[in-house]
């Protein structure tokens, strides 16, 4: 039974099918209980070790025939297989290479397309933007021409306005001074008169009364400059006057005008 076992691994060690192996281990455990003697024994132990001697040198040179006919079909296949996925590389890599340079050759196209629509973009944003910036220069142009001649007639309106009231003030400054020329002409006119008419009283009176009379005059002197003084500030209050409303006419004109340049 060990014997049998013995053989059995060996066989397997030797790479035979188990099939086979077990087959030829029971065979061999048949013919070992058929046989009688002991000598019979040992002789069928020593052609079963032969015999497994030889066909284990058999085996193993038919193992190391067939590895070395493996190794070769190996080394043809591998030979074969390098070939192969070189001239698939090398294939692969021509088709990569062509569609390299199609996808170069598109995104190239494409570029230049997209450069051009963006060049016509950009031209035709020029020249909407030059369009509009010259509407917008026509329109300013024309609302500052009109602003210009607005503030013009107002100009002239306000420069004909205090020409009339220059002219008014002038007027009334003339017929007052006339009116005091006049008032000064008729007083000395009656002066005069009434030393003639009393020249003789007064060439008698003279000499008595020339000290009153000349207190007289100097009062009436005095008076006289008291009245052009009065004249005199009732002119200068009328210049200031004329100032004022001259003042309180330009400021709104001019507060106007500047509202009107900065809207």
């Amino acid at each position: 039974m060990n014997l049998s076992l013995s053989l059995y691994e060996a066989l397997t060690a030797a790479s035979a099918p188990p099939e086979k192996a077990k087959a030829a281990a029971d065979a061999w455990e048949a013919d070992v209980q058929n046989l009688a003697s002991k000598s019979d024994l040992q002789q069928t132990e020593e052609r079963l070790r032969t015999s497994l001697s030889e066909q284990g040198q058999d085996l193993r040179n038919l193992i190391k025939d067939q590895c070395g006919e493996l190794r070769a079909t190996m080394s043809e296949k591998v030979n074969e297989l390098r070939t192969t996925m070189t001239e698939q590389v090398n294939e692969l890599r021509t088709t990569m290479t062509e569609q390299v340079n199609e996808l170069r050759t598109t995104m190239t196209e494409q570029i230049n397309e997209l450069r051009t629509t963006m060049n016509g973009q950009i031209n035709e944003l020029r020249t909407t933007m030059n369009g509009q910036i010259n509407e917008l220069r026509t329109t300013m142009n024309e609302q500052i021409n009109e602003l210009r001649q607005i503030l013009n007639e107002e100009s002239k309106e306000l420069r004909t306005l205090i020409r009339e009231q220059s002219n008014e003030l002038r007027t009334l400054i003339k017929e007052q001074g006339n009116e005091f020329r006049n008032e000064l002409r008729e007083q000395n006119h009656e002066l005069r008169t009434l030393i003639f008419e009393q020249g003789a009283e007064l060439r008698a009176e003279i000499r008595e009364q020339g000290s009153e009379l000349r207190l007289s005059i100097q009062q009436q002197g005095a008076d006289l400059r008291l009245s052009m003084s009065g004249l005199q500030s009732q002119i200068n209050v009328m210049r200031w006057q004329i100032g004022l409303i001259i003042i309180c006419v330009a400021v709104p004109l001019f507060k106007l005008a500047f509202d009107l340049l900065t809207r």
